[in-house]
């Protein structure tokens, strides 16, 4: 199972149903889990990842160590900083 962590969520948006439409918006897969912590850092875990050239740069640079930039608010250019989660 494929996951990728937030480190910091701002508390207003510290709910699923927000944070699963924002995944489901860019489209990389199938949301399995999502897992909110204490301290603002949720896990997103996929049950399946679509298999498209821009996803697959997207994991590959993941498992590269590398960090992406999920936009959640395209009118102001918020987003997240997300990695993958190591287990």
């Amino acid at each position: 199972m494929f996951g990728i962590c937030i480190p910091k969520v701002n508390r207003d948006q510290l709910n699923k149903p927000f944070i699963f439409n924002v995944f489901k918006g860019i489209g990389l897969g199938f949301v399995k889990d999502i897992v909110i912590h204490g301290n603002g850092c949720v896990f997103v875990y996929f049950s399946k990842w679509f298999d498209s050239e821009r996803n697959n740069e997207v994991k590959k640079r993941l498992l590269n160590g590398e960090n992406i930039y999920v936009i959640y608010d395209c009118e102001w250019g918020w987003f997240w900083k997300c990695s993958m989660l190591r287990a």
